[in-house]
């Protein structure tokens, strides 16, 4: 239990390291959607189109918006950790218990 919470923190922060593009210490709504097209990218089985692309940055800006910063400011680690565990714990719910 104590080993699989220091995996997802670790986990967290590299997540963190990775999508913090500029290297600024924040996430950015833009590296946010960036990042999500990118991990949607690798799972496609074909290009896609650049309106495609576009949709979805889009959704991950508006679950930015709606799960990490309403004001989609940038956010700092603390933040990106909590919305990465809370994700991960909502899609695996058994794991924490």
């Amino acid at each position: 239990k104590k080993h699989l919470e220091t995996e997802r923190l670790q986990a967290a922060r590299t997540l963190f390291e990775l999508t913090d593009l500029n290297g600024d210490g924040l996430i950015s709504v833009e590296e946010f959607a960036l990042m999500g097209l990118l991990q949607t990218k690798v799972h496609k089985e074909r290009a896609m189109t650049v309106e495609e692309e576009e949709q979805i940055k889009n959704i991950f800006v508006q679950r930015f918006g709606r799960d990490i910063n309403a004001d989609l400011r940038p956010i700092a680690y603390a933040e990106y950790k909590d919305y990465i565990l809370w994700f991960v714990n909502s899609m695996d719910p058994g794991d924490m218990q």
